[in-house]
């Protein structure tokens, strides 16, 4: 939870200080005196910076929430992306003549909003955009590193869950195994009754058809009665063990289904979590080969 906290304050405070930057550059070119078309690609790479970062922003919050070592390599992501944004805010502050950062970043760009314009300085420019190419290159990394993070935390968790799938068939195919046993094994138990009571009914024919001879067979009549007492007794607990072992089979069954069900809604939402960044990666690429491609027709 810690973690969580601390990576939420990193990226605020990595957006807030891009924000900012992005802002000075802004300031700068609107105040340089030279016509747009030169300052062009430096508005350009700006948008690809801020549109890297907003990517930054949607995304690490899903990932350090879904997996601890996404979280780590984020909070990595993050450290080296604040020091880009600030060497890169200390290029600005040289563009603009700042005094010092003592008071910040945004106090020393809304004293330089007071200046009217500021000269055209090529080397300057130039400086300024090979330093755009690297925060962006960084960006870039830093995006396709966690890319790679997530496609390697859904792999794992696709793992595990079709381990966890194929030991739930095992389970299964043993309770079926055991079930089948059961069946077999009461089965048996029902013929032996079967047996059982035609014999008790049997002896107790026979009984009746002697007892007029001889009166000592009523002893042998009376054990006979308990024999047959005991043997549906015997029955009925068979029956009884038997309704118990099929409800306990049922509620393993339905237990083992549920739990296939939770473990694939699980890789469902990894899924959808990583559709959903892949797109906002799509969309950036895009849009950053796009402008690479006006800014080569415009210098040509």
């Amino acid at each position: 939870m810690a973690d969580a906290i601390g990576l939420a304050a990193s990226v605020a405070g990595l957006v807030s200080l891009g924000l900012q930057v992005a802002g000075g550059i802004g300031s700068y070119i609107d105040g340089v005196k030279a016509r747009k078309e030169e300052l062009a690609a430096v508005s350009t790479r700006v948008r690809h910076m801020h549109g890297s970062i907003e990517v930054l922003r949607n995304a690490i919050p899903d990932l350090s929430a879904s997996n601890q070592a996404a979280s780590s390599a984020a909070t990595s992501v993050m450290k080296t992306c604040e020091e880009e944004l600030g060497a890169l805010a200390d290029v600005l502050q040289g563009l603009l003549d700042f005094p010092a950062l003592e008071h910040g970043l945004k106090d020393s760009i809304r004293e330089q909003k007071k200046k009217l314009t500021y000269p055209f300085h090529r080397p300057s420019l130039n400086n300024l955009e090979r330093r755009l190419d690297s925060t962006n290159n960084v960006l870039q990394t830093a995006i396709q590193a966690l890319e790679l993070t997530v496609m390697s935390c859904i792999d794992k968790t696709v793992s595990v869950v079709d381990s966890k799938v194929n030991n739930n068939k095992r389970d299964m195919l043993v309770l079926l195994s055991e079930s089948k046993a059961t069946n077999t094994s009461i089965s048996g138990m029902k013929a032996s009754l079967d047996t059982s009571n035609a014999t008790a009914a049997s002896i107790k024919q026979d009984l009746h058809t002697v007892l007029p001879q001889k009166a000592d067979i009523r002893d042998l009549t009376t054990v006979t009665q308990r024999t047959l007492d005991s043997v549906v007794i015997s029955s009925e607990r068979t029956e009884q063990h038997y309704s118990t072992l099929a409800t306990t089979l049922s509620a393993l069954t339905a237990d083992t289904m549920c739990k296939s069900d939770l473990e694939r809604a699980h890789m469902r939402r990894f899924e959808d979590r990583f559709d959903r960044i892949d797109g906002l990666l799509q969309t950036l690429l895009g849009t950053h080969t796009g402008s690479d491609l006006n800014h080569l027709t415009l210098v040509g």
